[in-house]
């Protein structure tokens, strides 16, 4: 799964999909490497004040974030 299919299953079943999202952060370091690329374009958009106005990065930010935290990373 990507990051965004990881984010989207999460949007759907919050504690069963994290749990899942968690374990592949911690066991493929490609997935790592796009969350943290995607956490960079969430930073990138919102320095330039532009977050507020897309609802999926808002979530997208949130998500990865609380996953990384959870996940040590």
């Amino acid at each position: 799964m990507t990051v965004s299919e990881h984010v989207a299953a999460v949007r759907k079943d919050p504690s069963g999909a994290m749990a899942t999202l968690i374990a592949s952060l911690k066991a493929d370091a490609s997935l790592l490497q796009q969350a943290r690329a995607e956490l960079q374009l969430c930073h990138d958009l919102e320095k330039a004040g532009r977050l507020g106005a897309c609802w999926i990065q808002q979530i997208t930010k949130t998500t990865l974030t609380d996953a990384l935290a959870a996940a040590n990373l």
